[in-house]
């Protein structure tokens, strides 16, 4: 399959009980929170996200980042007052004395990082390689495409990251052309990810409804990044049957229930049986893609005059970060 692994077993996280203002326990010990993120003006809701991961050890890992002073999202999609995100995170990290590291998952997910540094300045930080080159004023303790890094807190939490062979990941040269490829990680029976894979809640009503003629989507729909077929795949014949190979792989070995994704929501149920129909509804496009590419039949990688061929959620360079 590629890439770094572990068979072994997680243990059964704890369950913690604590009244908590706006994380979410979606699982036993995992908590996560959605926050706005705003585009186009403010037409544009992508929302993001990160989750903390409670270890045996008592300590937790923060997946991701979010303005820890800035409002959550609430469940029928307003804004809550801001203030409320640092107070669970103090609740649950004994004011991040227990927040153990802190790491990123998606290259184009930065915007928080520096404030979350400045507010918990003493757990480690583990970036993709892009913040480690973009956001020197963080000590990096090292990067998530490090199989030792992947490994530090296994079995507990398992990453993944497609191989190289099928996009680009360790340095995305064109911001607007590669936001599916994410890293992967995997936290008792939930699948954490940014961009690779969205689970869309009423993306019209929530998101905008350019969201919706942009990337398309239906309520509770389970769907993979739209720029998969417009950079984020390497545009061969052989990156597309690897992707299928990497990710079967990955569902042979690792079993999970929930899927959390930043753009927009939380699948809750049947989620590794959603994701083999998601992977199996797909494979004719990346099979008739590994035909047109192998014959270097390339796709439009980005548009400036068509947003639905943008890698991100906005074809304006200066809106590539997503998170």
């Amino acid at each position: 399959m590629g890439g770094c692994a572990t068979n072994e077993e997680p243990p059964y996280p704890m369950m913690i009980r604590a009244p908590l203002k706006v994380f979410e326990q979606i699982d036993h010990g995992i908590f996560r929170v959605a926050v706005p993120f705003r585009l186009a003006g403010g037409l544009v809701d992508t929302f993001t996200h990160m989750m903390l991961v409670r270890l045996e050890s008592g300590n937790s890992v923060a997946l991701a980042t979010v303005d820890v002073d800035g409002p959550a999202k609430t469940v029928d999609g307003g804004d809550t007052a801001s203030g409320l995100i640092r107070a669970d995170i103090d609740k649950l990290t004994d004011n991040g004395a227990k927040l153990e590291a802190v790491v990123a998952t998606h290259s184009f997910h930065t915007v928080a990082y520096p404030s979350f540094y400045k507010a918990y300045p003493k757990a480690k930080y583990y970036g993709c390689p892009r913040h480690l080159r973009n956001q020197p004023e963080i000590p990096w303790a090292g990067t998530i495409t490090d199989c030792e890094v992947q490994a530090l807190w296994s079995p507990e939490i398992r990453f993944a990251i497609p191989p190289a062979a099928v996009g680009e990941f360790s340095d995305p040269a064109d911001p607007a052309t590669n936001h599916w490829n994410s890293v992967l990680a995997l936290a008792g029976r939930t699948l954490f990810n940014d961009d690779m894979i969205s689970y869309r809640i009423h993306p019209k009503e929530l998101m905008g409804r350019i969201v919706v003629w942009v990337a398309g989507g239906e309520h509770e729909q389970l769907a993979f990044h739209g720029s998969m077929f417009h950079g984020g795949l390497r545009q061969n014949g052989e990156a597309p049957g690897l992707f299928v190979e990497w990710l079967e792989g990955l569902m042979e070995q690792w079993e999970f229930d929930i899927i959390a994704t930043a753009h927009n929501g939380v699948l809750k149920r049947d989620g590794k049986s959603r994701l083999i129909a998601l992977l199996e509804e797909t494979k004719p496009k990346l099979e008739h893609c590994a035909a047109k590419w192998a014959k270097g039949e390339v796709e439009t990688k980005n548009d400036p005059d068509d947003p639905s061929k943008s890698g991100g959620w906005s074809n304006n360079p200066r809106e590539c970060e997503c998170g």
